[in-house]
């Protein structure tokens, strides 16, 4: 995907992401609907400051409150949101005492807040406890002038659902990941075009491979001090096969499909009319599967014993959500296929339990390059704004059982271009950003967690593309 820049700005203070609730339970969407619809009537810019939505108790922030925060925050934006710089926030903040805002300013403060963060509109709110109802106050202010532009207000009753999300505090993120949480310990170059890579003792000799798909080849290396090319073999090509751009897409998973306690080889390029499989047996590896599909994730613990297929989308260099399938093996090892409709295209995806409700969810990087979160019946709950690069992962970094997802940025693929990437974690309003780190020189391809030094520890690996070479860096998590 050529990553694509946005083009307004709107920066919040409280909260970045939209939340996880039943929207059918609290009509959270109709709400949050009506009231942005009633906001942008006033607003003639898209350089637009949202300081958030005060809680009924200022002092805490309740889940209804930043739930309801967070919709509105992600109708203003309507995907065109870049994150922004977290250090500038904080400056801005300190600088003009956002920490005592209650929802309330004047038109000081308004021309104050536009001013540093180059803004021509600033929008406040605040949500009252009335008793049997709940009250919610916006105020949109002309950032040149500091003239209030619009009042807006809404009363609706409190049901007990309401009631008990407002009695209960958002658990709070862990902001004090240090800048170096992910350090680069060194980085080699790779000698080939590759399109994936996995971390794992494939042959069983004890030591874990780095395992890349390359066009037309799989290669093995011990990724040692040497960076030693243990063994390699072909997989079949299709040279007619054509996409519409030039980036070279490929997906390699390690599974046990048959159960049977043999790691596999699983992979699709675009090279390829579907996908293939293979296993390792006496000394080399013999393929036991031949795939209509592409191969585009797999689910559970690693190795997979289930994997998701697609095909392009009319040549693209995305998937069809329709064409969605679910492969897992009975009990004989025979191949099951189950139709998966999805209604969204996509980049990547995943089945996941993001929060603490440990519930199965669909994380899909749409073809827009948002990411989408839908329950397990295909209901979208969430999505953002925000426009990333075409993968992501999920990693537990802190073995919480919750895990974090693993962004890159959405900057364009170019000789001189520079990436970042961002941990988001979940709490019950949904993924804010943990920790984004330095300026990484190059534009990232893909990324996986594995222990590659074979020292019993987890490492970020990640392939860098620099002008015309692709690097292997990996990273120590502090």
């Amino acid at each position: 995907m050529m990553k694509n820049l946005t083009k307004t700005l709107l920066i919040i203070l409280f909260f970045s992401l939209t939340p996880l609730l039943p929207a059918d339970e609290i009509k959270f969407q109709e709400l949050s609907d009506s009231l942005v619809k009633e906001v942008l009537s006033k607003i003639k810019s898209n350089k637009v400051v949202f300081l958030g939505l005060v809680p009924a108790n200022p002092n805490r922030m309740d889940v209804f409150s930043g739930t309801l925060s967070n919709m509105f925050a992600s109708k203003l934006r309507e995907g065109k949101f870049i994150f922004p710089d977290e250090k500038e926030l904080i400056e801005v903040k300190n600088k003009l005492g956002i920490n005592r805002y209650n929802g309330f300013i004047n038109a000081e403060f308004a021309k104050e807040v536009a001013k540093n963060l180059g803004s021509e509109i600033v929008v406040t709110g605040r949500i009252m406890d009335l008793g049997e109802n709940i009250y919610i106050n916006f105020q949109v202010f002309n950032g040149v002038t500091g003239d209030i532009s619009a009042i807006l207000e809404k009363e609706i009753k409190k049901d007990d659902k309401i009631s008990y999300l407002l009695q209960t505090a958002v658990e709070m993120p862990r902001f004090n990941l240090p800048e170096d949480y992910l350090s680069l310990k060194r980085e080699v170059h790779f000698p080939y075009d590759i399109l994936d890579f996995e971390i794992s003792d494939i042959d069983n000799d004890g030591i874990n491979d780095f395992i890349a798909l390359t066009p037309s080849y799989i290669r093995i290396f011990h990724l040692d001090a040497a960076f030693e090319e243990i063994m390699s073999f072909p997989y079949s090509v299709n040279t007619d096969i054509k996409i519409r751009s030039r980036e070279k897409i490929g997906h390699i998973f390690i599974t046990d499909l048959n159960h049977n306690g043999k790691k596999e080889i699983a992979l699709s390029s675009f090279q390829d009319d579907g996908g293939e499989v293979f296993e390792w047996n006496e000394g080399k590896f013999q393929k036991i599967a031949d795939l209509n599909d592409k191969i585009v994730a797999g689910t559970g613990e690693k190795p997979y014993a289930f994997l998701l297929l697609s095909s392009f989308l009319g040549g693209r260099n995305y998937y069809s959500g329709e064409a969605v399938k679910y492969l897992q093996a009975d009990s004989m090892g025979e191949l099951q296929f189950s139709d998966i409709y999805l209604p969204v295209d996509f980049y990547s995806l995943a089945m996941i339990a993001p929060d603490r409700s440990k519930e199965k969810k669909w994380c899909v990087l749409d073809n827009n390059g948002s990411l989408t979160v839908f329950d397990i019946d295909k209901k979208k709950i969430w999505q953002s704004g925000d426009m990333f690069g075409n993968y992501f992962e999920s990693i537990d970094f802190d073995d919480s059982g919750r895990p974090e997802l693993v962004m890159t940025s959405n900057e364009p693929v170019t000789k001189e271009s520079f990436d970042y990437i961002y941990i988001l974690e979940w709490n019950e309003i949904g993924p804010v950003l943990l920790w984004k780190s330095p300026k990484i020189e190059g534009s990232i391809l893909k990324f996986h967690p594995g222990d590659i030094d074979n020292n019993k520890r987890m490492e970020f690996v990640a392939i860098t593309r620099k002008g015309e070479k692709n690097y292997i860096q990996v990273y120590g998590i502090k």
